[in-house]
This record gives C-alpha cells, sequence and structure tokens, in this order.
C-alpha cells in the first residue's frame, strides 16, 4: 500500500514467480489506524511516499551485506524497477 503526504491510498499486489513452481504473493495488508499514523508520520519525516505491503508464506527479508545491497541497488537501477530480497 502506498501511503502519501495527501493521504491517497493506493492497493498493489504483487506476484513473484520465485522457481517455476514456488510462487510468492504480496498484496496489501491489515494496517491498523495507529500504524498508519506511524507510517505517515515516517514519510512526512522523510519527504518519501512509502510503500507498504505482505507478502504469504514463510518469508522474511533477507540479511544482506553491503556488498550484496549494492548489487541489488546498481540492478534495481538498471531494471527500473523495485527489488526486495527474502528468505525462506
Amino acid at each position: 500500500m502506498a501511503i502519501n503526504p495527501t493521504g491517497l491510498v493506493a492497493v498493489i499486489n504483487i506476484n513473484i514467480n520465485i522457481e517455476e513452481e514456488n510462487i510468492m504473493l504480496c498484496s496489501i495488508g491489515k494496517i491498523e489506524e495507529k500504524q498508519l499514523d506511524e507510517i505517515r508520520s515516517l514519510e512526512e519525516e522523510l519527504g518519501k511516499t512509502i510503500l507498504a505491503f505482505q507478502c504469504g508464506g514463510e518469508t522474511k527479508p533477507a540479511a544482506l551485506d553491503e556488498k550484496q545491497l549494492q548489487r541489488i541497488r546498481d540492478l534495481e537501477e538498471k531494471l527500473h524497477l523495485t527489488l526486495v530480497a527474502v528468505e525462506y
């Protein structure tokens, strides 16, 4: 979900084909009003729009070192996409 300072909310559905038979589905998660307030506060502080989404399954953010993180950033820039590294 994207929340911007104007208060608009956009729904995001992301289907990622990790392997031929392993699909991860990400979509808008249940966000309580307090959580929404915290996200809006952080957006205001950073001056940036924040995307909040939730993925099904046993996924968690991957632990990356600086070199790995930079490789992802470089590919994001090249492909004009946002990439998320996860672990199962």
